[in-house]
């Protein structure tokens, strides 16, 4: 009667261990899984760039007094904005840094965040396209390695995912679908 009893007081929740590997396999190539992967070793990377850029554009000293600087924050921003419009952040950097004279600049960072920004002015993000293509150099042929097969297992999820939306055609495709009030 006790295990009965114990029995009858599941409630179910527990998946079998099919169900369980299933799951695990389906989420095993999630985006939201990959991408946090993908998030941290990209932004590993375009620090490391980020400072070789900034430290080849400025004097020794005003390279260190902006990496300090927690303005630098924003200034990696808009280059990584820059980026996203197809230009090369460096270059970009470069010729910010080249502009006028930074003697005097109390703030280096802030100094050329600002004329980073001035040259932005009407740039539109260009489309991303596929992971494969976005693969940024890791400096390390091991992490290339793993970027690459990072990118592809992304672009192969985002291909079955658009198939699926193809083929069962959700309510949120269809044009002129909304949802109803609740």
């Amino acid at each position: 009667m006790s295990v009965l009893a114990t029995v009858l007081k599941r409630d179910g929740s527990e998946l079998s261990a099919t169900e369980t590997l299933q799951r695990e396999l389906s989420r095993a190539d999630h985006l939201g899984v990959l991408g946090a992967i993908w998030d941290d070793l990209a932004h590993q990377a375009q620090a490391a760039k980020f400072e070789q850029a900034l430290r080849d554009a400025l004097p020794v000293d005003l390279a260190a007094q902006a990496l300090a600087d927690p303005a630098c924050t924003w200034l990696r921003r808009t280059l990584r904005e820059a980026e996203a419009a197809g230009l090369d952040g460096s270059e970009v950097l470069q010729q910010a840094a080249a502009e006028r004279s930074m003697d005097g600049a109390r703030h280096a960072a802030r100094v050329l965040d600002a004329r980073v920004r001035h040259m932005l002015v009407g740039v539109q993000p260009q489309p991303s396209g596929p992971w494969t293509e976005r693969v940024p150099d890791m400096g390390s042929p091991e992490l290339d390695r793993y970027m690459n097969e990072l990118a592809a297992a992304m672009d192969d999820r985002s291909r079955r995912l658009g198939e699926h939306t193809a083929e069962t055609q959700p309510l949120w495709t269809q044009a002129g679908s909304r949802p109803s009030p609740r």
